[in-house]
């Protein structure tokens, strides 16, 4: 693309020439215009393309946080929960002495 909008501005330049008589700092400015114009567009893509992988990268972490805590959430919780009701019960039974 950047090579496609030098050629035509070259070519536009070689045209312009003899019919105004133009001397060269005029379209010498004008190209190094066109050329700043083109790195500023192409920093403005690479700083997009930067902010993507950072997302993805945030991305990817959330995930892996995410399996981390269903793991120790599995770990965590117990297989068995007591019924309070029956754990007194057995607690009586056992302190008595029945059984």
């Amino acid at each position: 693309m950047a090579q496609a909008v030098l050629r035509v501005l070259c070519e536009r330049m070689v045209r312009e020439l003899p019919k105004r008589e133009l001397d060269l700092e005029e379209p010498a400015n004008e190209a190094l215009y066109v050329v700043e114009e083109m790195r500023e567009l192409l920093e403005g893509v690479s700083e997009l393309s930067d902010s993507f992988e950072v997302r993805e990268e945030i991305g990817d972490v959330h995930r892996a946080l995410e399996a981390s805590a269903d793991h120790n959430r599995s770990i965590n919780t117990p297989q068995h929960t007591p019924n309070p009701r029956r754990a007194a019960r057995e607690r009586l039974r056992v302190g008595s002495g029945v059984g």
